[in-house]
C-alpha cells in the first residue's frame, strides 16, 4: 500500500532561462556562420571549414541542444514510500525502480543540505559512496541502509516525507 508519492522534475526558472539563453547563442552563432559563408560567401575564420562540414557541425550543435533540452525537460524523480520500503525511479536515467525494504533502511533523517558542495550538483549523481537523486531544492531524505549505503532522495515535502517514515520505523521496531 502507497503511503507516499511524489513525482519531481527540473522546474528552477534560472534552470531554464539560462538552457534558452545558451540555445539561443549557439543557434544564431551557428545560422549567422552558416548565412555568411554559404550564402554571402564570406568564410569563417582564418582557416574556414568546409561548407559541407560547417553544414554536419551545424545540425549536430541543433541536435545536441535539442537532445540535452529534451532530457532535461522529460526528467522526472518518482518517489514512494509504501508500508515495505521507500522506491525511487529517475527516469530516463534510471531503467528500473529503486527499492529499499524497510528492514534494510538502518537509519534515515530528512534535513536541508547543498547539493553542489556535497554531490556537485542536482541531477542523478554518485559521489564517493553516495547515491544522490534530485531535480531541485535543498532538502533530501537521507537513508542509511544496513549495508552502509547512503542514499539521498530529494524531497519538496520535508514534513510530509518525515512523518510518514517516523510511522514506518516505528512499524518495523514494533514487529
Amino acid at each position: 500500500m502507497r503511503v507516499f508519492v511524489e513525482t519531481q522534475r527540473f522546474n528552477q526558472i534560472w534552470l531554464w532561462v539560462l538552457i534558452i539563453a545558451l540555445d539561443t547563442v549557439f543557434l544564431t552563432l551557428f545560422a549567422k556562420a552558416v548565412y555568411y559563408q554559404l550564402y554571402l560567401g564570406i568564410p569563417i575564420g582564418n582557416n574556414p571549414i568546409s561548407n559541407t562540414g560547417l553544414i554536419l557541425l551545424s545540425m549536430f550543435v541543433i541536435l545536441l541542444l535539442a537532445g540535452i533540452t529534451l532530457l532535461l525537460f522529460f526528467s522526472r524523480l518518482h518517489t514512494r514510500i509504501e508500508n515495505d520500503g521507500v522506491s525511487f525511479k529517475f527516469n530516463p536515467f534510471m531503467g528500473k525502480w529503486k527499492n529499499i525494504p524497510i528492514v534494510d533502511i538502518q537509519h534515515f533523517e530528512v534535513k536541508k543540505f547543498n547539493p553542489i558542495t556535497e554531490f556537485g550538483g542536482w541531477g542523478y549523481r554518485k559521489v564517493s559512496g553516495k547515491l544522490l537523486v534530485n531535480t531541485s531544492g535543498n532538502t533530501a531524505l537521507f537513508i542509511k541502509t544496513i549495508q552502509n549505503q547512503l542514499i539521498v532522495i530529494g524531497t519538496q515535502f520535508p514534513d510530509e516525507v518525515a512523518n510518514t517514515m517516523q510511522k514506518l520505523m516505528n512499524k518495523k521496531d514494533n514487529n
